[in-house]
């Protein structure tokens, strides 16, 4: 993108990253089997099973733009009709090593679209998807009139999540909301990442999440956006992209998750792939693609 600063510039290879108390460097692991978060007031009702997926408690259930400029952003995503790009579209079969898994799941409404996913491509009883993704939800602690209480709490309860449920891996997904417009200051404008200083803000608190969700060495996989060539947010994605790309680059444990690679080609995210739905009328993944994007991550976290 002209005129951007080089990846430097954001200063994610110059973040600290905390040693642990025997002074070995902090990594993440991700989580699969899951017990109810009533107890700590995080979930509404209690246990649900082994293959499950937990909601802190007052999780918007769909999405739920906060900011009037991101209530745009289903129609401004309508796939482009090309027959001949073939993505890689997830998998379809999951590996045997996956059994007995724990994921926690963090973050936006791909967040619990992913999630979602896992719950119905995982055998009952086999493994517990902690659900933590929620519409309307990233990390940059927004002042938007109509941001969910629930969405400013992150810093309260993913530690709680991370301690309690000792997660094999954890996926982040905030690379869908935090590229939409939204306030940092009250009664400010509405900036997005070209503005510095809500990109600072964004890399400080990337920073801030990925030291929670890479405690008890904990892999952490961040889902990247495939909004790159969108006419609205494609300049946003691609800043977005970068940061995450450096920090799996520089972060012990850090990877990066390319969900755009299986859902786009170049600029181009088809509407249909193998004759499955890729889209709902809000812009994001059917169930059945989310079971297909779900498999694939799985596998690649664990296979």
């Amino acid at each position: 993108m002209p005129g951007l600063p080089a990846l430097s510039y954001y200063g994610v290879s110059d973040l600290a990253v905390p040693d642990s108390d025997d002074g070995t460097p902090q990594k993440t692991m991700f989580a699969s089997t899951i017990s109810a978060l009533g107890a700590l007031g995080l979930v509404a009702g209690g246990f649900l099973g082994t293959a499950q997926a937990v909601a802190p408690a007052g999780s918007p259930a769909g999405p739920a733009p906060a900011a009037a400029a991101a209530q745009t952003y289903g129609s401004t995503v309508s796939p482009q009709l090309r027959a001949d790009v073939t993505p890689a579209f997830g998998q379809t079969v999951l590996s045997p090593a996956v059994h007995g898994k724990t994921v926690l799941v963090a973050g936006d409404s791909w967040a619990y679209h992913m999630a979602d996913g896992m719950l119905a491509a995982v055998p009952q009883g086999q493994d517990t998807i902690v659900d933590a993704g929620g519409g309307g939800c990233g990390i940059m602690l927004p002042t938007t009139p109509g941001t969910p209480p629930i969405c400013n709490t992150w810093q309260s309860q993913w530690p709680l999540l991370m301690t309690r449920y000792h997660p094999d891996a954890v996926i982040l997904e905030i690379s869908e909301w935090d590229i939409t417009p939204q306030q940092i200051t009250a009664g400010g404008p509405m900036l997005n990442l070209t503005d510095p200083a809500y990109r600072a803000r964004f890399v400080s608190n990337l920073d801030q999440a990925v030291n929670i969700l890479t405690a008890h060495d904990t892999p952490l996989y961040l889902e990247n956006s495939k909004m790159e060539g969108d006419k609205v947010f494609g300049p946003w994605a691609t800043i977005m992209n970068e940061i995450l790309r450096e920090f799996a680059q520089n972060r012990p444990n850090v990877h990066l998750l390319d969900v755009r690679d299986q859902l786009c080609e170049d600029e181009v995210c088809p509407p249909q792939l193998d004759g499955v739905k890729v889209y709902d009328p809000t812009g994001h993944t059917t169930p059945d693609a989310d079971r297909r994007l779900a498999v694939w991550a799985l596998n690649t976290m664990f296979a």
